[in-house]
Formats: C-alpha cells, structure tokens, sequence
C-alpha cells in the first residue's frame, strides 16, 4: 500500500493531532504502508518543514519509503506536461504540485493526503491518476480506514 502526502497536510501527520493522520502513521510505522518518497520539487517543499526532517531519516533507515527512480520519476513528469501543452489533458494543479501527479504516476500510487482542492481534482481525473482517491481533513475516520485497507502499493 503506498501513500503520497502533500506539505499541506504534513503539520498534521507530524504533529498527530489528527486522528485519520494518526492511523495513517501508525500503519506506516507498521510497514503495512509505503509513504512515497519526494523528489524533485516537491522534496525542496518537504525538506521546508523541519519537523518533518528527523523522521525522514527513520523511514530511510526503516524502508519506510517506497522510492521512485529518478528516470521513471522525471518521464511521468515530461509525459503530464507534454499531455498538458497537447490538450490531452487538463491540469488545474498550480506547476509546484506537478511533480505530486508525476510520482503517483511512476508508482503507481492511487492515495493522495492534501487539501489542495486543485490537486484532488487532478488526481481524481482517471486520465491523470487511474484509481485517485484522496484523504482530506474531512475524511472521517472510517472513510480512512476502508481507503487504506482497500490500497494497494505496487512494487
């Protein structure tokens, strides 16, 4: 089961304040689920939230991240803005949330944490994410636990 969480609700998960994040959290503590480690852009963002800069070396060390190669990683993302410019497809994402479309791509991730409305409708378009499904600050508590046990994370 994989998982990509956007800077916009890291606080929270880091902060385990939220009672959706804290399952979250404790099944990827668990290795049940893979968080999807940031590259390009979206790592500069992570790496803004110092907070969150003592776990990521405890998930490296755990295996707590599932990585994406950067050649895998950089194709998604030429493909979405190569499809953009074509207008195959229609992205309401401002261009800093491009590389979050370009990961899900390349692993085929289908569960995005955000509440970046622009970005959920993005990634719940099966021309950009297959299967999108998103967890939001309004998600309840059940509706995160059926997502995350009905995900699945590719290998």
């Amino acid at each position: 089961m994989c998982v990509i969480i956007d800077t916009n609700r890291l606080p929270d998960y880091v902060k385990g304040n939220d009672e959706a994040l804290k399952l979250l959290r404790n099944r990827i503590e668990k290795n049940k689920i893979k968080l999807i480690a940031p590259q390009g852009v979206f790592l500069a963002e992570y790496n803004k939230f110092d907070k969150f800069k003592p776990l990521i070396s405890q998930y490296l060390k755990n295996d707590w991240f599932k990585k994406v190669s950067t050649e895998r990683f950089s194709a998604a993302e030429a493909d979405l803005k190569n499809k953009k410019e074509q207008g195959e497809i229609s992205i309401r994402s401002n261009e800093k949330d491009l590389p979050i479309l370009a990961l899900a791509r390349a692993s085929d991730t289908e569960l995005l944490v955000s509440d970046d409305r622009n970005l959920g409708e993005d990634f719940k378009n099966p021309k950009i994410i297959r299967r999108g499904r998103i967890i939001r600050t309004t998600t309840s508590h059940k509706d995160v636990k059926d997502l995350l046990d009905s995900n699945n994370c590719p290998s």
